[in-house]
């Protein structure tokens, strides 16, 4: 896998027309936080990280090389100080959002959607930003909202959405870039989420990990980049 080259696709597709690029183990010396240890993205990223000569380090409240808790500032603050040298981080950790109709959302409901998934990773980058001279910072979004609609899904629209405007609108002087990796519904959500999206084809985890090593290593700088069936 990637021995010395990569496709890319702003919009994540097999159905896209590729775009070759040499990457050349791009990612060799440089030292990648990912934080979300345990999930399955993050379990799916590392391997293809370490075969381009990326040294991984792994962040989460209960696995994982350092403790952090992704809500807290406090917390990411003294994770990043415990990590010198970092080039790259790649936020892949579950965030619960509320699924409701319009007319039963509550100021509790939208404080816990954003909380959980957008603020602490704008939390995430920002703090990333004071710690890193130069390298590449990766956050997690979702199709929902901005390629499709599914019910109860306005809280998750407005966080997605959220977070596309600020990868877009990143405008620091260092030499950091950030971008958004956007996977639709993953194999192993399907069973529990499925309902949710009709006709739209899963992907695995697999495949979802290109993407992220796409964003991490490529070109690309304020980006959304979707990763579809």
């Amino acid at each position: 896998l990637l021995p010395g080259s990569w496709r890319c696709y702003s919009r994540y597709s097999s159905k896209a027309a590729p775009r070759k690029i040499s990457l050349q183990l791009a990612g060799s010396g440089m030292r990648v936080l990912i934080i979300g240890a345990k999930g399955e993205i993050a379990k799916a990223v590392a391997p293809l990280l370490t075969e381009q000569g990326v040294e991984v380090v792994t962040a989460s409240r209960s696995s994982g090389d350092v403790f952090v808790d992704a809500t807290n500032p406090h917390s990411v603050e003294e994770m990043f100080r415990k990590i010198p040298s970092i080039e790259g981080v790649i936020c892949a950790f579950g965030a619960s959002v509320p699924i409701k109709n319009v007319d039963e959302i509550t100021v509790e409901d939208l404080e816990k959607g954003a909380q959980q998934k957008l603020f602490s990773q704008i939390s995430i980058a920002t703090t990333a930003l004071r710690h890193m001279d130069k390298g590449s910072i990766i956050l997690t979004g979702g199709i929902v909202g901005q390629k499709v609609l599914i019910e109860g899904g306005s809280i998750l629209s407005f966080v997605n959405g959220a977070l596309a405007a600020f990868v877009r609108a990143w405008d620091t002087k260092k030499n950091v870039r950030i971008n958004l990796v956007s996977p639709t519904l993953l194999t192993s959500s399907e069973k529990e989420y499925g309902t949710y999206f009709p006709g739209i084809e899963p992907v695995t985890a697999n495949r979802a990990a290109k993407g992220y090593v796409q964003a991490l290593l490529g070109p690309y700088k304020g980006e959304n980049i979707e990763i579809h069936g």
